[in-house]
């Protein structure tokens, strides 16, 4: 170990994950210094006030300097009583590790008993391994863990539920400012369908105290107490002031990444109003979203997604469509934006503000001059859409187009190569107005279901030309979206 060079130390630490980095800090003086930039290179916090103290360690630490990465998870635990709790507990191991030493042994077990007329399949489906697994014991624990687990569980509760009121997001932007080469700022939330999030930072750790995770509560209805909302906006809201706050010293490196991914949808002018609500010596608070605005002025890339799998009071109709167009009317340097802002999310009411606004004033007007890579999920007509990517055609480079109305699917395919020269181009899902219509029954709404990527010839086809290398646009196939729309009436939301 002594031997090895220093420059292969390194490339060892690159492939190692954050337990091993840590271990290896403790080797010796060589590995301390190879392995110590990408252990403290990505720091993540939840809205606790232990995640605060942490950050504060670090900020006034000479390790303060290899935090590049910074992340806040936006989970708000359930205010759960202690029987709610302990039903939730659950520490067995995930069904996908679970299943393939099981089925090996089921396979034996059947091997021997004369099933030659089923199939191994149709075994399978008689031994019931789903009901199997269901009956395994969620955890091991006993009163004594319980009693310890409930009372930190508690804790923390309160914890979140003060973290405005002890005024810790103040201290939390403070230490934010002084990370002196951060470059990226991130917001996450978790959702169904992504994997087992309470291995994820933060919770896998937090877990062995509170015995409990977002895996445990993600899929359940029935835990959001009436501050839901109103905490687990925090998240972002504490960030967007920390980034903006940073940007107010000249001297300080500004952040060129900002990564939302919230299921928070109320507009963060209401979290405000309760932030003025308990704190009256506040400035007014439209000097305080203009604040905000300072965190989108210095920024290159910017993601922003509001995940369809939440759970998210709709609070103001229209009012975070305007708000995230006013941020985003800031960002003058942006050259790579990710905009997946489902209008359903964002603003039920068909006559509020929608984020196609945005688009027609670029369509108008150069508003974002430096922009290479333009990816959207947000309803935004074909006309439009056409309109601002031919005043943006010089820089722009790459294009993604997912699950957006455009109403026009024909004119916005024919038109893209035609006013702006692409590198990179992705469509998937784009949603038509020009259906197919029996009188009783609506079909084939959108096209390119399966995405430009797709290995047939049609996409393959569709995806040349977009590139400019074909000529000619092939048929456009509505081939996705099936409804029936006999049950629809004029008064009444299709269902």
């Amino acid at each position: 170990m002594e031997r090895l060079p220093e420059e292969l130390i390194v490339q060892i630490c690159e492939f190692c994950d954050h337990a091993s980095l840590k271990n290896a800090r403790l080797v010796d003086s060589r590995w301390n210094a190879a392995s110590t930039p990408a252990t403290f290179e990505h720091f993540y916090m939840g809205v606790f006030g232990s995640g605060v103290e942490k950050l504060g360690n670090l900020a006034e630490s000479p390790l303060s300097k290899h935090v590049k990465t910074f992340t806040i998870y936006s989970e708000v635990l359930p205010n759960w009583s202690k029987t709610a709790w302990q039903k939730a507990i659950d520490f067995r191991p995930p069904f996908s590790q679970w299943l393939p030493p099981v089925k090996v042994e089921v396979a034996r077990e059947l091997a021997t008993l004369n099933w030659a007329q089923f199939s191994s399949q149709q075994s399978l489906r008689e031994y019931n391994l789903a009901e199997k697994y269901e009956s395994l014991p969620r955890h091991s624990f006993n009163d004594d863990d319980l009693e310890r687990g409930f009372s930190r569980y508690q804790e923390c509760v309160r914890d979140q539920a003060n973290w405005r009121k002890q005024v810790r997001y103040l201290a939390f932007k403070e230490y934010f400012a002084r990370l002196p080469n951060l470059i990226e700022a991130r917001v996450e939330c978790t959702t169904p369908f992504v994997g087992r999030t309470n291995q994820w930072p933060v919770w896998r750790a937090l877990r062995r105290h509170i015995l409990v995770g977002p895996d445990d509560w993600m899929y359940s209805t029935d835990f959001q107490d009436e501050n839901y909302s109103y905490l687990s906006g925090h998240a972002a809201m504490s960030l967007l002031e920390a980034v903006a706050y940073r940007a107010s010293f000249s001297g300080t490196k500004q952040l060129t990444s900002l990564y939302v991914h919230s299921s928070h949808v109320a507009p963060y002018h209401d979290l405000m109003e309760e932030a003025f609500g308990r704190f009256q010596w506040f400035a007014p608070r439209n000097s305080y979203i203009h604040q905000l605005q300072e965190a989108f002025r210095h920024l290159t890339r910017i993601y922003l997604h509001v995940p369809h799998a939440t759970i998210s009071d709709r609070l103001e109709p229209g009012a975070v469509a305007k708000e995230t167009m006013t941020f985003l009317r800031q960002a003058r340097q942006v050259q790579s934006l990710d905009l997946r802002y489902g209008d359903d999310e964002l603003s039920p009411d068909d006559d509020a503000s929608q984020l196609e606004v945005l688009f027609l004033d670029g369509s108008e007007n150069v508003l974002w001059p430096d922009i290479k890579h333009l990816a959207l999920a947000t309803n935004i007509p074909a006309e439009i859409l056409v309109g601002f990517l031919r005043n943006h055609s010089k820089t722009l480079e790459s294009l993604e187009l997912r699950d957006m109305l455009v109403r026009n699917v024909d004119l916005a395919l024919a038109q893209i190569p035609k006013v702006v020269e692409l590198r990179h181009v992705y469509v998937e899902q784009l949603w038509d107005d020009n259906a197919e219509d029996t009188g009783t029954s609506v079909h084939h709404l959108c096209v390119l279901s399966r995405g430009t990527d797709f290995d047939d010839p049609y996409e393959q086809a569709v995806k040349s030309y977009l590139l400019g290398q074909k000529s000619m646009l092939p048929v456009i196939e509505r081939d996705g979206g099936f409804g029936d729309v006999v049950d629809w009436e004029e008064e009444d939301d299709p269902p």
